[in-house]
């Protein structure tokens, strides 16, 4: 059995899906892998400062031989010595500070590009970028897209005045804060990372806009510690993290193969909207609707059913599905299949549970049922569905 090294640095939502995507092709290809936590995770698990010097690096190559190595790179910490891994077959996802070696990253254009598509659809009449406070590189692609496709669109951008990790806490939310304060409403607010869009989430709290109506915000990785527990929730854009993974273990079984061949470099395109409160507005406001669909996204592999959702709405069965359908483009009943169909999507991609588990944990009471409305909404069987995924 082969042993692959997984340099790990946080314990982050991106982090984790990316391991979760390596594991996917380990089982598939009978690989053993071993985390080594260095920066955040290392800190989180044993102190110290978690950094890991080529001395280091070389030691741990000695100890655990591994015939390939995965490092999730982290570009706003001081990068690890690249050159330490010289002589064994490695893949870097996220691009390290040096050419020539093979990495697989995200697509942070596509990103952007999603959150511009996003907002440009739900009417807003202004928008802001608020990058990362130390404006990496990956932020920078991620403002400039934002602003160029607002642009061709007949739109302009506001860009914080400052941008400096040097600068307090309390200076960089007044820069949000006048900013919003400004734009005509409703805005639309991107920034650069779920921890940067609850800061401006804040920000419109305190200054008593009201969110989703005045100020609609997106954030990036669907970190769900910050997107659940923000107020509202949190509507943020996930890369395809999990993809990432298994691609970077899908070139480094390629590497360890055919050490001489040459092998390109993987951009990671593919996003998904992870919809929550902060844009639950449409071209038609429904307050009632929005909470509606709140209440099924967070429910429906709950038990819920469709008269719960009613109930909660306050009106008549009539009404109620007649505003639903108004605003959502289909009936409450087919949105809460939709949603654990998603559900069951996700757990059949990213996880080995039995099928019957999944739907169990989905709301289905049975195999039968979930594959019913599975094939119904995908025109494959479950079964299929994870099959097709592990490619």
């Amino acid at each position: 059995m082969m042993t692959i090294l997984f340099f790990q640095p946080s314990l982050l939502e991106n982090n984790r899906r990316k391991l979760d995507g390596v594991y996917r092709y380990a089982r598939a290809a009978k690989w053993r892998v071993q985390v080594v936590p260095y920066g955040e995770a290392a800190v989180s698990r044993a102190g110290g400062d978690g950094r890991l010097g080529a001395a280091d690096i070389v030691r741990l190559l000695e100890l655990w031989r591994p015939d390939g190595v995965i490092v999730d790179c982290v570009l706003m910490m001081k990068p690890l010595a690249i050159e330490a891994f010289s002589n064994v077959p490695t893949v870097f996802l996220g691009r390290p500070r040096k050419s020539g070696i093979l990495c697989v990253e995200i697509d942070n254009e596509a990103v952007a590009a999603t959150a511009a598509k996003l907002l440009l659809l739900l009417d807003c009449k202004s928008f802001i970028y608020v990058p990362h406070r130390d404006n990496p590189k990956w932020s920078m692609i991620r403002e400039r897209t934002f602003a160029d496709i607002l642009r061709i669109n007949g739109q302009d951008c506001c860009r914080l005045a400052e941008v400096s990790s040097r600068g307090t806490q309390e200076r960089f939310r007044k820069q949000i804060k006048d900013a919003l304060v400004q734009a005509p409403k409703p805005v639309g607010v991107f920034a650069a990372n779920d921890y940067m869009a609850e800061q401006a989430l804040a920000v419109a709290r305190a200054a008593r806009m009201a969110v989703p109506r005045d100020v609609l915000v997106v954030g990036v990785d669907n970190d769900l510690p910050i997107c659940e527990n923000t107020s509202p929730t949190l509507t943020s854009i996930l890369p395809d993290f999990d993809g990432a993974g298994y691609q970077a273990a899908r070139l480094l079984d390629e590497r360890m193969r055919h050490p001489r061949r040459a092998l390109e470099s993987i951009c990671i395109s593919e996003t998904s909207v992870c919809r929550r409160e902060s844009t639950n507005r449409y071209r038609r406001t429904s307050d009632r609707v929005g909470a509606a669909t709140e209440l099924i996204r967070l429910r429906a592999c709950d038990g819920l059913r469709a008269r719960d959702v009613i109930a909660a709405m306050g009106t008549s069965r009539r009404l109620a599905e007649l505003r639903f359908r108004e605003v959502v483009g289909m009936s409450i009943l087919a949105a809460i299949q939709r949603q654990r169909v998603e559900q069951a999507k996700w757990q059949l991609q990213h996880s080995a549970s039995l099928v019957a588990d999944i739907a169990a944990r989905c709301g289905y009471r049975s195999v039968r049922a979930l594959r019913k409305v599975f094939v119904r909404e995908t025109g494959m069987s479950p079964a299929d569905w994870r099959r097709q995924g592990s490619h």
